[in-house]
């Protein structure tokens, strides 16, 4: 999976699954989010094991498809730290998820170990 979505799209997508998350539960699949790109969407969905939401990123751009299941904390404190505006880079290898931003003129990232999927 390879896709760029702006920011704040993203910001606003995760505050939406904030809403279901439980980032205190035992079972590590509950404190995450599952990112999807498929048929020209990228969407977030998460749960509770009592509700389940799914919401799309605005605008995303989607360059190779696939999902991935990264901690929802972890993730959302990157695109907190990562500056008022750009795009946001989420990108999945065999074993890990790289999340990039370009904060200053330089670009960052971070590797997220995905939960429970393949990666596609």
């Amino acid at each position: 999976m390879r896709i760029s979505a702006a920011r704040d799209h993203l910001k606003q997508a995760l505050e939406i699954c904030a809403k279901v998350i439980n980032a205190k539960s035992h079972r590590e699949v509950l404190r995450c989010v599952k990112f999807e790109a498929r048929n020209g969407k990228a969407t977030l969905s998460t749960t509770d094991l009592e509700e389940w939401l799914s919401v799309e990123i605005e605008g995303a751009k989607i360059e190779a498809e696939g999902v991935a299941i990264l901690n929802f904390t972890e993730l959302r404190l990157f695109v907190k730290d990562a500056g008022r505006s750009g795009d946001i880079g989420i990108e999945t290898d065999a074993a890990l998820v790289k999340v990039s931003a370009e904060i200053a003129g330089s670009r960052i990232s971070r590797s997220f170990k995905s939960w429970g999927l393949p990666h596609c």
